[in-house]
């Protein structure tokens, strides 16, 4: 450009564009939040410094001159050249902030042993904060702000349409128990050998409850119900009760605290859990933490047991 041109910058092509769209100043200033008059004073000056007039007035607003159509052809596509380039900007940038994530009892554990630790590693300016929930209560967070993201199951849920989702994981259902427990190291037990003992874990929901009192004949008798795993094993360490969890938080537990997981001869059931998120969109660091969870967590254990049983 040379010396002699004046200077036009992008909110100058800004202004021209949504003059231009909505054919009227006062639709223009009221849609980018200005007064009438003072989108008008920006209009002239710019005007008076290119020499040349961009609208005319009319009975129902204002016309674009040739010269206003052709500033306002050239903003558009300026001002989208602006975007994409700060989107690859802030897309290869590491993300700094903070990220709230909300995660349901299952899905705790791996966001908190398997997507926190990756995150520290690659991006130590994001810091994450786990809270957990049941999914009313992560649903409710989530449309009001105070979380970035969840992952839970919505059985038993209406989902806002200011929330979208995708499904994360698909988790089998394991029985954990002390070594010493009475159906420890028996093999292919049924389910009605459980019915004596009393069962801890988080609160179950419709399906998982009645799949649990087809299994064992009789109406579950939960003796102790906590989102915390960390207590939960410690209650099945000092009693007969028996956890009722997910085959990967099982083997956690086991390898992390003694636990047997019982040999329970047992019909199909699945936990799915989803990724839940604004419709909106999120911030640029929690949209790379959501990418990178949906990269690592991402787990079908149905798979696994078809190919460890083949």
């Amino acid at each position: 450009m040379s010396a002699s041109h004046p200077h036009i910058g992008s909110r100058d092509l800004a202004m021209i564009v949504a003059i231009a769209d909505h054919g009227s100043l006062r639709r223009a200033a009221a849609a980018s939040g200005q007064t009438v008059a003072a989108i008008s004073k920006k209009l002239r000056a710019l005007e008076d410094r290119i020499g040349l007039p961009l609208f005319v007035r009319t009975a129902s607003g204002v016309q674009a001159t040739p010269a206003g159509e052709r500033m306002a052809a050239d903003g558009r596509r300026i001002l989208a050249d602006i975007d994409t380039a700060l989107d690859a900007v802030i897309a290869h940038a590491p993300p700094a902030g903070r990220v709230v994530i909300g995660a349901g009892p299952l899905a705790a554990w791996a966001v908190a042993t398997g997507l926190n630790p990756a995150v520290h590693a690659r991006w130590p300016n994001v810091q994450i904060e786990v809270q957990t929930g049941y999914p009313e209560d992560l649903l409710v967070r989530l449309q009001k702000g105070a979380i970035d993201f969840a992952i839970c199951h919505l059985e038993d849920q209406i989902l806002p349409s200011s929330l979208v989702a995708q499904p994360l994981l698909h988790l089998l259902p394991a029985f954990l128990a002390r070594a010493g427990h009475p159906l420890a190291g028996r093999v292919r037990i049924g389910g009605s050998a459980l019915a004596p003992f009393g069962f801890v874990g988080s609160r179950s929901y419709g399906s998982n409850l009645l799949w649990l009192e087809s299994l064992i004949g009789a109406p579950p008798r939960f003796e102790f119900i906590s989102s915390d795993y960390a207590l939960v094993s410690d209650i099945v360490a000092n009693s007969d009760h028996i956890c009722v969890t997910s085959q990967g938080l099982a083997r956690k537990l086991g390898a992390d605290r003694g636990h047997v997981i019982l040999d329970v001869t047992a019909p199909p059931f699945v936990h799915k859990a989803w990724l839940i998120e604004p419709a909106a969109g999120t911030a640029p660091a929690a949209r790379r933490v959501v990418q990178l969870a949906i990269e690592l967590l991402a787990c079908d254990e149905r798979q696994q047991t078809a190919s460890t049983s083949g």
